[in-house]
């Protein structure tokens, strides 16, 4: 019983991290940054946050997952919710 116990409070811990956002710290020390550099063959990408198609030089937000955004777009994003806004799964693990 007690080893059940403790695997319910992990994934009530991990829904929590999840429905919850991040401060602003946790975000700036924890996400992936990249510069956006399209290559020859690659269709036009877009922020599926703001829509906006990626130019070059800008700047990325990756999560874990693998999904990127804007920077800025994802990290108020973070604030809110820690979930991918396209796969819904943990967006960065704390």
């Amino acid at each position: 019983m007690g080893e059940q116990f403790e695997i319910i409070a992990n994934e009530v811990e991990q829904i929590q991290v999840v429905e919850n956002g991040l401060t602003e710290d946790t975000i700036m020390a924890r996400l992936s940054r990249e510069t956006y550099h399209p290559s020859g063959t690659e269709e036009h990408r877009a922020c599926s946050i703001c829509q906006d198609e990626y130019a070059e030089g800008d700047l990325l937000g990756k999560l874990d997952c693998g999904h990127d955004y804007h920077f800025e777009c994802i990290k108020q994003w973070l604030m809110r919710k820690n979930s991918c806004p396209m796969c819904r799964h943990r967006a960065l693990a704390i």
